[in-house]
């Protein structure tokens, strides 16, 4: 019981700290999602972490997961709808600039690719994250909507 009651809290605050000044509004969208019709996807910076919010009316309707990180997020450079695992439904894509917060270079950004893919009334981090970042960064290309989508191809 105390566990729940501690979930509890701890959404209430989550969202008790999403507001006009977390909100990143040039990343900020009006969309329609197969499962969700007409929504705004909202972006949030809150405590060095990426909080990604689908509102109807005004009311939060689906809180996407975060990615487990100890990274701190610097800023959200791009954010896409399509279809890219090939079920028809438009999925969420972004690109992230991450800093480590440690050692020599703790204040320079990198980008990490992330993906979320749409499902029943819910979207769920792709698994095959890991394995994009690792290829994208190998190939030390500047990670773009373009370049994740060709990849994603070939790791299908």
């Amino acid at each position: 019981m105390k566990f729940f009651l501690f979930l509890f809290c701890i959404s209430i605050f989550a969202e008790e700290n999403l507001s006009e000044k977390s909100l990143i509004p040039n990343q900020s969208f009006d969309v329609e999602l197969e499962d969700f019709g007409k929504v705004k996807l909202e972006a949030h910076s809150v405590d060095f972490k990426l909080k990604l919010i689908l509102k109807k009316s005004d009311k939060i309707i689906f809180n996407f997961p975060e990615k487990k990180t100890s990274w701190s997020f610097e800023e959200l450079k791009a954010v896409s709808f399509f279809d890219i695992d090939g079920d028809k439904k438009k999925d969420v894509v972004l690109v992230l600039d991450y800093i480590t917060g440690i050692g020599p270079e703790a204040a320079v950004p990198f980008s990490v690719p992330l993906i979320y893919l749409s499902k029943t009334k819910k979207f769920i981090l792709d698994e095959k994250f890991e394995k994009l970042s690792e290829k994208l960064y190998k190939m030390k290309k500047e990670i773009t909507i373009k370049n994740i989508k060709q990849i994603y191809k070939s790791i299908r």
